[in-house]
């Protein structure tokens, strides 16, 4: 399975996990992460991953979350094509925010089977569009 994480997945180790569903969130995503290699899934990343990664204004927190990335050892890295941007606008219209409709783009691009997500409105704003990408949050593709 190709799976592309968004940048709210790789931020949510630093949020607050006394929050029983943020906590959840974090624990999949790092078994995700964990035994993806094992059990033969794919980690995706992009161009616009890594650069929103990079927009991260804390220092301290951006090399943390960029170590978490790198660690996820991406073996399929997508670059920003015409076709890409095309969908990305494409999705904007359908409501998606900029770099939202840029992973979403991007992952279908690289062939993701899931698009993993913790933003609630980008999950719902994906579930009435046309894509062979499923958007889920983590939670609800762990008890699926």
């Amino acid at each position: 399975m190709n799976i592309y994480l968004d940048t709210c997945c790789y931020c949510r180790f630093f949020d607050d996990l006394t929050q029983d569903k943020t906590r959840r969130e974090c624990d999949i995503i790092t078994n995700i992460l964990e035994f993806s290699p094992a059990l033969g899934n794919i980690i995706i990343g992009s161009s616009v991953l890594f650069f929103e990664l990079n927009r991260i204004s804390d220092c301290e927190k951006r090399q943390k979350v960029l170590d978490i990335y790198n660690g996820a050892a991406a073996k399929i890295y997508t670059d920003v094509l015409p076709e890409i941007e095309t969908r990305a606008q494409a999705l904007m219209q359908s409501g998606l925010k900029l770099f939202d409709s840029y992973h979403l783009s991007f992952a279908e691009s690289a062939g993701a089977d899931i698009l993993l997500t913790t933003d609630d409105n980008f999950e719902k704003i994906c579930s009435t569009i046309n894509s062979k990408v499923r958007v889920i949050n983590p939670i609800k593709l762990w008890e699926a």
